[in-house]
């Protein structure tokens, strides 16, 4: 079963592979996916030229628990994969599959969504304030009065 959410554009340069990244899983967030990405590959003389992404709900590992337990996960094969090339005109994104076979996470329900959800500010006070010393519930009282 195919799902109807729309692949990222693929009509635009941009000067890096970051600004892409970012522009795709802005793209995603507004369709309820998120991508990541699964593979770069880099020369000595041209460094980064190639960068596979992949959706969250990509690809699942075979189990390696033995059957002692029940292993769970949000992942489902979903073929969605896409890649970018650099050329002079910048990077480019180009769709290889651009299908999916589960339904949207809106809002926070994907954790990369969640994890871009939060201010660099936050982000520096949480680091800070772990590398004190600070307990996981005093951290979570912090976000809340934060909010």
């Amino acid at each position: 079963m195919s799902y109807r959410m729309r692949p990222p554009p693929t009509d635009e340069y941009y000067d890096t592979h970051d600004e892409l990244f970012a522009a795709i899983n802005q793209h995603a967030r507004r369709e309820g996916y998120a991508v990541f990405k699964k593979r770069t590959k880099s020369s000595n003389k041209r460094g980064i030229f190639r960068v596979t992404f992949q959706c969250v709900k990509g690809k699942m590992r075979a189990s390696e628990s033995n059957g002692y337990r029940e292993s769970s996960t949000a992942k489902c094969n979903c073929p969605f994969q896409a890649y970018s090339t650099v050329s002079p005109e910048g990077w480019r994104l180009q769709i290889t599959n651009g299908e999916h076979n589960h339904s949207g996470s809106y809002g926070a329900g994907l954790r990369m969504h969640r994890k871009n959800a939060m201010t660099e500010e936050t982000q520096a006070k949480l680091k800070y304030d772990t590398v004190s010393g600070a307990r996981t519930g005093q951290l979570f009282s912090a976000l809340r009065n934060e909010a």
